[in-house]
């Protein structure tokens, strides 16, 4: 963007901005959208609302999403920083749309009132020894497998036996369970889709963090959302991420529960999609 060299815009990850919701599926927070202002596109995450706006007394409600018509100031991150200028400003800079990932349909528009403190005091720092040098000291590549399922699916049975298999193979591993994630780190969460969200958000970030360290990071959750999987994805953009769905009838998953071991030859996440008759 070319600017005047006496005025150039602001740059930043994080705003507060005043949202028009636009969709009949309500807001949840912390779910991942693409923000286009001007000629940018990022990907952007908004916050559970400060509060809404009561549109007939401008009244501050309190609010935990958004539905349809509904109008209300949060606080929106995106994945990198941008130039903008609030809309008191510039509507071009200060204006914005969000648009869902899957259904590419508008949801919602926006403002940007002014960006959070948050986005000039907190920076990367960056190490000497990096991801690289953490891989190369295991020899291996480090990588993402993500499995998903319902419930007493094998997700755990399969997580498990794969690590082993890894193990034999002298590499250097970690498995990320949903169950045990919930006795710690994510003990403060439910099952409501927002949690849910938030939940596989965690993981994700846990196991960029866990790839960095040149480990080969194996998942284990409930996640049946295409949105937060995707997600996940975007967060950890630079990694090797695996995606594995596996749909179990109730024999099958009866046969894993009482020991049966499901053994196989790893492909690509597309070749497994084809073929989850197979898994």
């Amino acid at each position: 963007m070319i600017v005047a060299s006496k005025a150039p815009l602001e740059v930043a990850d994080q705003f507060e901005a005043s949202v028009v919701w636009m969709d009949e599926n309500e807001m949840v927070a912390g779910r991942a959208y693409w923000l286009k202002i001007g000629a940018q596109m990022v990907s952007a995450k908004v916050a559970q609302p400060k509060y809404e706006v009561d549109v007939n007394t401008q009244e501050h409600l309190a609010a935990k999403t958004l539905d349809l018509n509904s109008i209300g100031v949060a606080t929106i991150t995106t994945d990198r920083e941008i130039p903008f200028a609030p809309y008191a400003e510039s509507r071009d800079l200060g204006g914005f749309i969000l648009i869902d990932k899957i259904t590419n349909h508008t949801v919602a528009a926006g403002i940007i009132h002014f960006s959070l403190r948050r986005a000039s005091n907190i920076h990367w720092q960056a190490t000497d020894i990096g991801r690289d040098h953490h891989a190369a000291m295991k020899h291996q590549k480090p990588a993402v497998v993500w499995l998903t399922g319902l419930s007493g699916s094998g997700k755990s049975t399969i997580g498990n036996a794969l690590e082993k298999k890894l193990a034999r193979m002298n590499r250097h591993t970690f498995l990320l369970d949903g169950d045990n994630v919930r006795h710690g780190l994510n003990k403060d969460l439910g099952f409501t889709e927002a949690d849910r969200v938030e939940n596989v958000r965690r993981v994700g970030e846990v196991a960029r963090l866990t790839t960095d360290a040149g480990l080969i990071v194996v998942t284990a959750f409930i996640s049946p959302s295409v949105r937060a999987r995707h997600g996940a994805r975007d967060d950890g953009a630079r990694r090797v991420h695996r995606g594995l769905r596996r749909h179990a009838a109730e024999r099958g998953g009866r046969a894993r529960r009482e020991g049966a071991v499901c053994q196989g030859t790893l492909g690509s996440a597309e070749e497994l999609h084809g073929h989850r008759s197979a898994l």
